[in-house]
């Protein structure tokens, strides 16, 4: 007499229970990545429209004005180290580098641009609570 079989096996219980265990932590793991670029983006993104910002502002004072006078800089802020350098390099022209560092997550943004005595513009107002331009 042939008794027939009910249910799984212990082998065949461990293989499909390694099986699922395997897709979650992958899952688990695409997540995290995901998750750790996302932070690394917006990070990157807010140091970018800070210094975007801090460019703007710049470039809105007049030529003549303190924060033209040529040498080098250091403003320590939070949560933004911010280092610029203003050279002439004639009578009517400036060049100036800038670079902000996010001291939270040690990324930085560089850039140069130029200031001309031909173009005037009034001020932008100054950053409050932290840099904060919304």
């Amino acid at each position: 007499m042939c008794k027939k079989k009910k249910g799984f096996t212990l082998i065949e219980t461990l293989v499909s229970m390694i099986l699922v265990l395997w897709v979650v932590l992958t899952a688990g793991m695409l997540l995290c990545s995901a998750l750790k670029g996302y932070r690394n983006s917006r990070a990157a993104f807010k140091i970018m429209v800070e210094t975007e910002y801090l460019k703007n502002r710049f470039l809105s004072y007049p030529f003549d004005s303190k924060h033209w006078l040529e040498g080098n800089y250091m403003e320590e802020g939070n949560p933004y180290k911010k280092n610029w350098s203003v050279k002439n390099i004639s009578p009517t022209l400036k060049i100036i580098h800038l670079s902000l560092v996010d001291k939270g997550r040690g990324k930085n943004e560089r850039i140069w641009f130029y200031k001309s005595s031909t173009i005037n513009s009034e001020p932008l107002p100054e950053p409050g609570n932290g840099g904060n331009h919304d």
